[in-house]
């Protein structure tokens, strides 16, 4: 048990370190017009909070076990401490919102740049309210990477939909645009 507790804290350690290292270099680049799309990653950041609040509660009622037999100073609490402390530290990199700025789209602690981006897809429907925008990027890994936006149309969309306009070089379109395109 112990040597998983200690890969866990090693492995929470790495994460933490390079969530840091990827937050400054995205703030060292000083985004300009950002909008942050509220309704994306909506469901990561609910089971996140679940998970935490699942979290502290039942911290809580170890803790208070090992107070009630005056082994609050043990070696059991500490790491109950420690995994409590990691698991809220873990939580505001998944709970964040996605940014859209003039460098690119910053999605759990990923920078996708403007020019990395190679198609963008928006809805057919205009009387949908919520839907879903499908952007396709190159990754330092693979070549067609596609990651789903959700977004509502409202402000928020339409100043996404200007900043793709101002910074983006890929022509938006909709699928059945593109397909029409292609067959021609």
């Amino acid at each position: 048990m112990s040597l998983f507790f200690m890969l866990a804290l090693a492995g929470a350690t790495y994460y933490l370190i390079s969530v840091a290292i990827k937050n400054h270099k995205y703030k060292k680049l000083n985004p300009i017009d950002v909008v942050s799309l509220t309704n994306d990653n909506s469901s990561m950041r609910n089971i996140c909070g679940v998970l935490l609040f699942l979290m502290l509660t039942l911290s809580g009622l170890a803790l208070g076990s090992l107070f009630r037999e005056n082994r609050f100073f043990s070696l059991e609490s500490l790491k109950i401490a420690l995994t409590l402390f990691f698991f809220i530290v873990l939580y505001i990199p998944l709970s964040a919102k996605t940014k859209v700025s003039n460098i690119g789209i910053y999605r759990n602690s990923t920078v996708i740049s403007w020019s990395d981006i190679d198609k963008i897809e928006l809805p057919t429907d205009n009387r949908i309210e919520k839907f879903k925008i499908k952007v396709t990027y190159k990754s330092k890994y693979t070549k067609h990477n596609v990651i789903e936006l959700l977004c509502k149309r409202n402000k928020e969309y339409d100043d996404f939909l200007l900043l793709v306009e101002k910074y983006s070089k890929v022509k938006i379109g909709n699928k059945k645009k593109q397909r029409k395109e292609v067959k021609k």
